[in-house]
């Protein structure tokens, strides 16, 4: 995977609505200030984990940042994301 998300082999997506974009991805790049409101992962579209990722679920995350699922909670890949704002790069 770390090839893969580094060089973006698979290729990439940009989202940058606030509609949910239902897609596999290995990685989020944080391409601006957003704030992400919904996570879900291995297909599972009944539990949004994104209490997971943030200690403050709501609040903004700053351009540059990096999401990888948490492989230690079993987090394999993502499978949709919602933002409230802001953009960021799906990676595949």
């Amino acid at each position: 995977m770390r090839d893969s998300v580094a060089t973006a082999l698979n290729g990439t997506i940009t989202i940058n609505d606030t509609a949910k974009k239902t897609e596999d991805f290995t990685a989020y790049a944080i391409n601006s200030d957003s704030v992400i409101t919904l996570i879900e992962v291995n297909g599972d579209n009944t539990t949004n984990v994104v209490a997971n990722y943030f200690t403050t679920p709501g609040s903004g995350i700053a351009k540059g940042g990096l999401l990888t699922p948490l492989r230690t909670l079993g987090h394999n890949k993502f499978s949709a994301i919602t933002l409230s704002s802001g953009q960021v790069i799906g990676v595949k």
